[in-house]
């Protein structure tokens, strides 16, 4: 117990040096995140802006591989949250110095079971998230429809029980109750009131000195269950909750907190504790608190993205962003090429030009990027049109034209009959180069097919005109508008 009150005693002489803080403490922090949560509405180019370049995202529990960098962030959510996006109302947020927690409430998927979601980021000093990790709510990774239960076993399941215990024994001046939660050398940390401690002996005893708020466990939504989430890396690794609760003491405080618990072999091993803002200011002197992750932190200059012209094509309204005469001229010219061939020219929200404003959807390696959004698609080209625009330009637009003519056109069923023509082994998966995505020799067959002039693609260097021809109605069930001799024959069945 000395040792305790002596690192509590030695943080508050420490804290009372700082003085008084310019403006009301945490404001910066709350402003980024409402900056982060606008982002996240307008744009998942704005969006990744608010990490680090080489930030990782770790989806919960072994879902899919972690994704590192904004332009692989940025390539993976596009498609996932649409543009704009939707990704789900933000709720509470919670901060310690060097992290963030924010709560997101999300559409039911199925019989009112929801997917809501914890958002936890690590910050670096400029505030810039440069570890994101996504814990699911607990009634979600525990329905029988989904794989937590089965995917992770005994510690999910005695989550529920786990946390029930600790609301009561933190409610209370129980010693044995407190120590009997963690493991012999657990810790905790809460680095907005200075507490490090180490060993359960240490945890009991600061438990027993500071209680006397009676805990409750906040809700997710009314009957949306308790706002208790779930996160794991990969099968054998800890299960990580994250358990969000208020005190009541009769003064409103201590407020708002959500408690990272590192669980194993049913006890904690690890807390770390994450405070609302609010609720530290009215229940700690703020002149006491320390400066966190927020306090150089700067919210990024949104892109500049202006709406230059609105051309009507082929029964169809597209936006040209950033444009000049001549990317309107192509915009217009790439569209006329599919009532050419016959074909419905697909649905297009805007093509977005210059690659300077959308660094986050092009790369070295890209010279476009279509995304779907909706009923609509959304294409980047990673260039501007100063002059009169040249046949490579009309091909790369044809390419990213066509991506978004498959989404709307194309079956299963089509896909696995294309890829078998071509003897490609995948559509689109990201782990294979993307010479051998069947998606990407598809879409340079349709602008091969389409095109007013010839086509230079490396990808279909290899075949035949008149394999061309037979691919290319496989795909669209209809001819190509090169003619090639003898490729006469019957359409193929398929398409769609």
């Amino acid at each position: 117990m000395a040792a305790v009150l002596g690192v509590i005693a030695v943080l508050t002489l420490a804290l009372l040096s700082r003085g008084a803080q310019d403006g009301a403490w945490g404001d910066h922090a709350l402003d980024w995140l409402r900056a982060r949560d606008v982002a996240a509405h307008r744009s998942v180019a704005e969006l990744v802006l608010f990490e680090s370049p080489d930030a990782w995202d770790v989806p919960c529990c072994y879902q899919s591989r972690p994704l590192h960098g904004r332009a692989e962030d940025a390539e993976v959510l596009a498609p996932l949250l649409g543009e704009p996006p939707n990704g789900g109302t933000a709720g509470r947020s919670y901060v310690d110095t060097n992290g963030s927690v924010v709560e997101y409430r999300l559409p039911a998927v199925a019989h009112d079971v929801t997917p809501d979601e914890l958002l936890v980021s690590e910050h670096a000093a400029d505030g810039a998230a440069t570890l994101m990790t996504h814990p699911r709510s607990l009634q979600f990774l525990q329905d029988p429809r989904f794989f937590g239960i089965q995917g992770f076993g005994r510690e999910l399941a005695g989550a529920k029980d786990l946390a029930d215990h600790y609301l009561a024994a933190w409610s209370g001046r129980d010693n044995h109750a407190l120590s009997s939660l963690y493991a012999p050398d657990a810790t905790l940390t809460d680095s907005l009131l200075g507490v490090r401690l180490t060993g359960r002996e240490a945890i009991g005893a600061y438990g027993v000195e500071t209680a006397g708020a009676r805990l409750l466990q906040d809700r997710i939504r009314r009957d949306g269950g308790p706002a208790l989430y779930g996160f794991w890396r990969e099968p054998d690794s800890p299960l990580v909750a994250y358990l969000s609760y208020t005190g009541d003491d009769g003064t409103h405080c201590p407020g708002g907190v959500t408690a990272q618990l590192q669980i194993a072999h049913g006890r904690i091993v690890a807390e770390r504790r994450f405070h609302d803002v609010a609720s530290m200011r009215r229940c700690v002197n703020t002149a006491q608190l320390p400066d966190g992750w927020w306090s150089h932190a700067a919210i990024p200059t949104l892109p500049q993205d202006r709406v230059t012209g609105t051309i009507a094509v082929a029964g169809r309204r597209v936006e040209v962003h950033n444009g000049t005469p001549g990317a309107e001229a192509l915009v217009r010219l790439a569209l006329t090429r599919f009532p050419a061939a016959r074909l419905a020219a697909p649905d297009i929200a805007a093509v977005a030009f210059d690659e300077e404003i959308h660094r986050q959807q092009c790369s070295t390696q890209r010279w476009g990027l279509t995304l779907s959004a909706g009923s609509s698609s959304r294409i980047y080209l990673c260039f501007t049109v100063p002059g009169a625009p040249t046949p490579f330009q009309q091909q790369l637009l044809l390419h990213e034209l066509a991506h978004a003519w498959m989404w709307e056109n194309l079956t299963g069923a089509t896909r696995q009959e294309f890829l078998a023509l071509v003897h490609l082994p995948t559509w689109d998966a990201r782990d294979l180069p993307w010479d051998r995505r069947g998606m990407e020799h598809a879409a340079d067959l349709i602008a091969w097919g389409i095109s007013d002039s010839p086509v230079d693609s490396e990808l279909l260097a290899g075949d035949s005109c008149i394999q061309l021809t037979a691919a290319f109605r496989l795909l669209t069930h209809a001819s190509p508008l090169p003619q090639c001799p003898g490729a006469t024959a019957d359409l193929p069945s398929g398409g769609g």
